[in-house]
């Protein structure tokens, strides 16, 4: 079965996985922390932790 961000799960476990990453920059502790497209159906323009679903 797969699974789609835009499509919600009625009475189905769907496993997802994310990333926290950093890294020290000239002294300067960066996040990377990127924002989803203004054309998405589901939370358009949202900063997110990048990750998706797991098969």
């Amino acid at each position: 079965m797969t699974h789609d961000s835009e499509t919600p799960t009625h009475s189905t476990q769907v496993i997802t996985a994310c990333a926290f990453i950093h890294h020290t920059f000239d002294g300067v502790e960066k996040v990377f922390l990127p924002k989803r497209a203004e054309t998405k159906k589901f939370l358009p323009g949202v900063y997110e932790l990048p990750g998706g679903h797991i098969e």
